[in-house]
């Protein structure tokens, strides 16, 4: 199943605190032409992320989330190169801050040369890059290069890094992980209740409209 199917599926409605976990649903596929992989925060993207060294090819990239009945959050994002036998490392490669709850992966200097020709003042970038991310995911495309985001699990923090290997211990995925894979995480939690970034935005239009 791919990501969109998934977040089309209505929600049971009924409060589950721990939340239940989908395995690896397939977001969007991206082509690195230059040997270069980065995933970071969308907003200040192409200027602030973790970056690696990785073969051409075709990578999937992917997302894992979390189901806690009245809302769903993106636990986890990960690119791997397609056709390949992998395998996890358990120690972080780097980290990268998230400050408005956005996250991209991209082939980092291709994107990073067509964003800064395409954009040469805040106005366009306002106008053509940041309206593209207000989804929960999606793909923005910059002089036609991809780059695909999703939300990332609770929003701004700084989040680790994972490497993927193949078998000749190649680097040949990035994995990034926002909500652990924890049972108990909300076990003590009263009232559970999360705020969408669609609800906070519309807050805050709601006060600006109020002070006009």
């Amino acid at each position: 199943m791919n990501l969109a199917e998934y977040w089309q599926q209505p929600l049971s409605g009924i409060i589950n605190r721990r939340g239940t976990q989908t395995d690896w649903l397939e977001v969007a596929e991206i082509e690195v032409t230059t040997g270069t992989l980065a995933i970071g925060d969308t907003m200040v993207f192409p200027h602030d992320q973790v970056q690696v060294n990785v073969p051409n090819g075709v990578y999937h990239i992917q997302a894992i989330v979390r189901d806690y009945g009245v809302e769903r959050r993106i636990a986890r994002l990960r690119a791997l190169l397609k056709n390949q036998n992998v395998t996890r490392q358990s120690d972080p490669i780097g980290e990268f801050p998230v400050d408005v709850a956005g996250v991209g992966v991209c082939d980092y200097p291709a994107f990073s040369e067509a964003f800064e020709t395409t954009f040469t003042c805040q106005d366009e970038k306002q106008a053509h890059y940041i309206s593209h991310l207000w989804g929960d995911y999606g793909v923005v495309r910059v002089a036609g290069l991809p780059m695909v985001y999703t939300k990332a699990g609770w929003g701004s923090g700084i989040y680790e890094v994972f490497p993927y290997v193949d078998e000749s211990n190649r680097l040949v995925g990035i994995e990034a992980v926002f909500i652990e894979d924890d049972p108990y995480l909300m076990e003590d939690v009263e009232k559970f209740e999360i705020n969408t970034l669609r609800e906070l935005r519309d807050r805050a239009n709601e006060r600006l409209d109020d002070r006009d």
